[in-house]
């Protein structure tokens, strides 16, 4: 239409869409700053870790963490693969460090996931 090939237009169009994706996507980082100062002070205190773990999946998939953050209430793990999490628990053991917990998966992006436990934890040595 107008001389430009369909192809062109494509083209462009896709690359309209990609930039604004961009653009308007917020990152995990973005969505914690824009926590009310109240919300921030009722999050469970986390402390830094660097213990390795599995997280079995639903389907029984055993896949290598490292957990990284650590809460009462949950905690952010990374790992090597590319994995796409759906709505069921998962069980997160990292003996001797943690007891075996079952949690959700409430965030995820590339290499990273934030987990909620089903039931809190203990973190001051007893399980």
């Amino acid at each position: 239409m107008f001389g430009k090939s369909a192809r062109n237009q494509k083209a462009v169009l896709s690359a309209r869409i990609v930039g604004l994706a961009a653009i308007h996507s917020p990152k995990p980082q973005d969505c914690l700053d824009s926590l009310s100062a109240a919300a921030k002070e009722n999050r469970a205190r986390r402390e830094s870790r660097y213990v390795s773990g599995i997280l079995t999946l639903s389907f029984g998939e055993r896949l290598p963490v490292v957990v990284k953050d650590l809460s009462k209430t949950g905690a952010r793990v990374e790992f090597m693969r590319q994995v796409i999490f759906d709505e069921t628990p998962v069980l997160l053991s990292a003996s001797p460090a943690l007891p075996k917990v079952r949690a959700y998966v409430v965030w995820q992006e590339r290499g990273a996931a934030g987990l909620r436990f089903e039931t809190p934890i203990d973190l001051t040595g007893g399980s």
